[in-house]
């Protein structure tokens, strides 16, 4: 199929009716404003391969021009397509330049790190008229009802938990912390710690080093094998915990740890964030192991508050991705460096963090003065 022309009163309008056609993961190809009016071209993502060759292909081609053409017109695509859409996020915040309760909420959230994407989804269903005071009172309660969190502790559920992620996030540390509250809680025989990590010496020696001090032997894990075998010796604990190898969400690796993961049974996959880190980055972690094969994930846990400027891009992909949150972590020691935490709470201290903050959005720059 070609690309098709969508004609909308806004932008927000045209969009509509390009996910509506063609899905949410439609690829905008053109922007622009005929006579007033939003006009985008679009195309089904199963329909660029076939677009991209006719696109790309003639007759005096060799087949490796082709294929580096095709590559060319593909990367080309993907870049018009994450720039239409940022250049879209503005002017879909400018439209809300006559109601300053939607202004309010979009900039509220920019400010407090959230995403375009969501700021403009959110501002778009603010009611017109909104004061602004009383549209960020209804946008802290939306979005603490949005932002799941599970009832129950890991600890008290039970069950195999397998903790991952990239490097550096505090898996290792965060493990140490679960395994901890169990032994408090239910004793020092009722878990188990295993690792993956055979890469980095110092990350097994440190849960080793946890294990010590916790009284409980750590099992050291290479193949499907092994965790099958273990696990089945281990079935009479309440809590078993399997810290992973950290690596990049990039990494091919990551599918084949999953798969292992899922081909030993009923293991529970907790994805560990850092809230330091960009959003962008956070974002493209997550969409890797949400989007797995291999299952949804059952959570996930927030580390390194302490740390962040402001936690509401982590707020954000949890939300987008509808991932509950079972931990905040905010620092090193174990077990006290880790709360369960309401959504509501999180919420205001995400707003709260936005304030005096030199990259705050200003009216200015949501083109609603300095003309």
């Amino acid at each position: 199929m070609k690309p098709q022309v969508f004609k909308g009163q806004n932008s927000k309008d045209a969009i509509f009716k390009v996910r509506t056609a063609l899905g949410d993961d439609a690829v905008i190809l053109s922007n622009k404003n005929v006579d007033g009016k939003t006009e985008i071209i679009a195309i089904a993502p199963g329909d660029i391969d076939k677009w991209a060759m006719q696109a790309s292909s003639a007759p005096q081609e060799s087949k490796g021009e082709s294929k580096a053409s095709d590559s060319t017109v593909m990367r080309e695509l993907k870049e018009m397509r994450s720039m239409i859409e940022s250049q879209l996020a503005g002017v879909a915040v400018s439209q809300h330049k006559a109601d300053p309760g939607r202004l309010a909420v979009a900039k509220a959230m920019l400010n407090a790190g959230f995403s375009a994407l969501l700021a403009r989804t959110i501002s778009g269903y603010t009611k017109p008229g909104t004061p602004p005071e009383q549209a960020l009172e209804w946008l802290r309660t939306g979005l603490s009802k949005h932002l799941k969190t599970l009832d129950r502790e890991m600890i008290d559920e039970g069950g195999v938990f397998a903790l991952v992620g990239p490097t550096g996030v505090g898996k290792t540390t965060t493990t140490a912390k679960i395994a901890a509250r169990c032994a408090v809680k239910h004793g020092p025989r009722s878990f188990a710690l295993l690792t993956t990590d055979t890469y980095r010496l110092a990350a097994e020696e440190q849960l080793r080093g946890f294990g010590k001090i916790l009284g409980t032997t750590v099992h050291t894990i290479s193949s499907v094998t092994d965790l099958k075998d273990t696990l089945d010796e281990l079935k009479g604990k309440k809590l078993i915990l399997i810290d992973t190898v950290g690596m990049s969400q990039k990494d091919k690796r990551v599918s084949e740890q999953v798969a292992m993961l899922t081909q030993a049974g009923a293991v529970k996959r907790v994805l560990v964030l850092n809230c330091a880190t960009s959003g962008t980055v956070l974002d493209d972690v997550a969409s890797v192991y949400t989007d797995s094969e291999h299952g949804p994930l059952y959570g996930a846990i927030l580390t390194k508050a302490d740390e962040a400027i402001h936690i509401g891009s982590a707020l954000d992909v949890l939300i987008r991705r509808k991932l509950p949150l079972l931990y905040v972590t905010t620092g090193q020691r174990v077990p006290e460096d880790m709360e369960r935490t309401d959504a509501k709470r999180l919420i205001e201290a995400a707003f709260a963090q936005s304030t005096n903050n030199p990259f705050a959005v200003s009216d200015f720059e949501m083109h609603l003065g300095g003309e």
